[in-house]
């Protein structure tokens, strides 16, 4: 009374032909089918859909193998196999053909526990099928709810790893709090690039990232870039560079960029190798991305008082005012203050006022004029008054080539007695002579 085999032919789509063939096998003769084979040829051609094997094992467990091929081509685009558990968990294997090539290329494996609750899922893509995945997704539920990513890739395909990413999500809302990953760009088998994305809020928008270059792996990043994006919108980019790799950097780049695209960046550079990051650039730019002002600051020994000043402001006009502010002798006092106008914003100043004190404490005042703004003809009149206003010398520099050696200069000096006396002095090869 208990069939050993049992096949059913049906014609579920009553065209007249059957299209559904079910055998039933129980193997060992208790009345209980070990494994229900189903398959499905809906369009009669000999070429089956979709083929559904279901096991039986004596221990209880199931394993249930469903072959999908729906383009009809003999070839399966996709095949899912279920191994149930007395207890009721469940370990799922599907490959799937992504991409229509008559390759399953991608494999996805979910283990569920008796409740049903998802413990690991691996997804493995090889897309020529030759064995070694380009990529491998792991995620495992921990025991406090929590969930761990690791994906590994392998971009050429040569069976070693080019950068695993660990993204730790604490309340497996899908937002990962902290996303890592290591790479390796020169494809020297180890890792020399690391990027850390912080989630702070959970909003899935990374708050702050941070990739760590250490191109020859002795543990001295030779380049460091964080951003941080605050809550406002706006956002800070910090680059430290180390360029000679011997731990003390060589440049720090700070940009600020606000939410309507107006930045200020700010560059410390290290300019004669001492490990000293001596002189700063700060730049502000408009949202249109126009320079509006920038400010260099020498500061040669970094003793927090600069040697030297220059600041460049963008008029609305258009035009430029340059203003450098020079202490030599570093010691908090400014030697000499110039402010170069530059109508144009040709890079060529109109006008350019230098004012200093002599050893005498008198007061100078150099006024620099390009009537041309060529550069060439350049005429200083440099003026010295003593305490009293008083005017001590006057000295007219003419620069025909504009080379900084003027091939003229007239001084007239004017002596305590009232009188002046005048020098011309004619320098035609502009050689000192």
């Amino acid at each position: 009374g208990n069939p050993e085999t049992t096949t059913t032919d049906a014609d579920t789509d009553k065209d007249d032909k059957d299209d559904t063939k079910t055998v039933s096998e129980d193997t060992n003769d208790d009345g209980k089918a070990d494994k229900v084979t189903e398959t499905v040829d809906l369009d009669e051609d000999g070429t089956p859909e979709k083929i559904t094997e279901t096991v039986t094992n004596p221990d209880g467990s199931t394993k249930e193998t469903v072959t999908e091929d729906t383009d009809d081509n003999g070839k399966p685009n996709k095949v899912t196999e279920t191994v149930t558990q007395p207890d009721g968990s469940t370990v799922t294997t599907t490959k799937v053909d992504t991409n229509d090539d008559d390759i399953l290329d991608t494999e996805t494996v979910t283990e569920k526990d008796p409740e049903g609750n998802t413990t690991k899922e691996t997804v493995t893509v090889d897309a020529d099928e030759d064995g070694t995945p380009e990529k491998v997704t792991e995620t495992v539920t921990n025991d406090d709810g929590s969930t761990t990513t690791t994906t590994k890739v392998d971009e050429d395909d040569d069976g070693k790893v080019d950068s695993t990413t660990v993204a730790e999500d604490k309340d497996s809302d899908g937002n990962p709090e902290t996303t890592t990953t290591d790479a390796d760009t020169d494809k020297d088998d180890k890792d020399d690039t690391k990027t850390v994305s912080e989630d702070t809020n959970d909003d899935g928008k990374a708050d702050k990232v941070t990739e760590t270059v250490d191109l020859d792996e002795d543990g001295t990043p030779e380049k460091i870039t964080e951003t941080v994006t605050n809550p406002d919108g706006s956002t800070k980019e910090t680059v430290t560079e180390d360029t000679d790799d011997n731990g003390k950097p060589n440049k720090v780049t700070e940009t600020v960029t606000q939410p309507d695209g107006s930045t200020v960046t700010t560059t410390k550079v290290d300019t004669n190798d001492d490990d000293i990051l001596d002189t700063e650039t700060v730049t502000e730019k408009d949202p249109e991305g126009n320079t509006t002002k920038e400010t260099v600051t020498v500061d040669a020994d970094e003793d927090g008082t600069p040697e030297k000043v220059t600041e460049t402001v963008t008029n609305d006009d258009g035009s430029t005012t340059t203003t450098t502010k020079v202490d030599a002798n570093d010691d908090g006092t400014l030697e000499s203050t110039t402010v170069a106008q530059d109508k144009d914003s040709d890079g060529i100043p109109e006008t350019a006022t230098t004012t200093s004190k002599d050893k005498d404490g008198n007061d100078v005042v150099a006024v620099m004029t390009d009537a041309d703004d060529d550069g060439l003809n350049l005429e200083t009149v440099i003026t010295t008054t003593d305490k009293d206003g008083n005017v001590v010398s006057t000295v007219t520099e003419n620069d025909k080539d504009g080379d900084g050696h003027p091939e003229k200069i007239v001084a007239t000096v004017h002596n305590e007695d009232g009188t002046t006396t005048e020098k011309i002095t004619y320098d035609p090869n502009t050689d000192g002579t």
